[in-house]
């Protein structure tokens, strides 16, 4: 059985052109620089443009990356919503306008353009990983025990707002990349990955396939074991072993 690998390249992509993550994450002509010299180096594929790659959509939403100086990775440290109730209230996010969504769309373009043999991919984020930035891992996790119903909505919703970002990569002549690990054991079990989460992660997948034109893989790193039959009734070929 031949086993994929695959090499993916974040903040590494600043290191090789000398910059902070947080530099090379702000600026399109740093991101693409610090992206084509590890695709120069490796040729690998495909090259997913970002460097904080789960921060984009919550970004988008109001959240506030910040700065971890020196070579860490961005983070968002204050989630912005406080209650399942609020959470029920939100807005979908603008691709085109809201957050650093847009630049990382151009410099796919620019990449894509620079090595057209090359496949170029926008990360989009799975329903639970954006909520756990949206509400906080503790406050999301004490939600689905008390109040599993109205999470489930929530996630619902938050996949139904990804599908106009990833019409925007298509439309740029991009395709998608769709990461999910946060809802990987053990940090959410696997009864409520099935009975709150998979409801959305299969909607979100179905529809980010409709619109990019293919079966999209599902990137979920942890324990995977315990929801592998979960994971492949999403239709995803695409598994990490745990």
């Amino acid at each position: 059985m031949k086993i994929a690998f695959s090499p993916s390249v974040y903040e590494h992509s600043a290191f090789l052109i000398d910059k902070s993550p947080w530099e090379v994450s702000r600026d399109a002509n740093l991101l693409f620089k610090g992206h084509a010299k590890a695709y120069e180096l490796y040729n690998h594929t495909p090259i997913v443009v970002g460097v904080d790659i789960y921060n984009l959509e919550a970004e988008a939403y109001g959240c506030i990356v910040k700065n971890p100086d020196g070579n860490g990775i961005p983070a968002i440290t204050k989630p912005i919503i406080k209650s399942i109730d609020e959470a029920m209230k939100i807005k979908a996010f603008k691709p085109l306008r809201d957050g650093r969504i847009k630049m990382v769309i151009e410099t796919g373009e620019r990449l894509a353009k620079e090595f057209p043999d090359a496949d170029v991919r926008i990360p989009v984020s799975g329903p639970f990983s954006i909520a756990i930035n949206l509400m906080g891992f503790g406050n999301l996790l004490e939600s689905i025990a008390y109040m599993p119903d109205k999470v489930c909505d929530f996630l619902k919703q938050l996949a139904i707002n990804q599908v106009p970002f990833c019409r925007a990569i298509v439309d740029a002549g991009l395709d998608v990349a769709f990461f999910e690990s946060a809802a990987a054991p053990p940090l959410l079990s696997p009864k409520y990955f099935n009975e709150v989460e998979l409801p959305a992660l299969k909607y979100a997948i179905e529809q980010v396939s409709e619109v990019v034109g293919h079966p999209v893989p599902c990137i979920i790193g942890g324990d995977t074991e315990p929801i592998l039959d979960d994971i492949l009734s999403t239709g995803t070929g695409y598994i990490i072993c745990p």
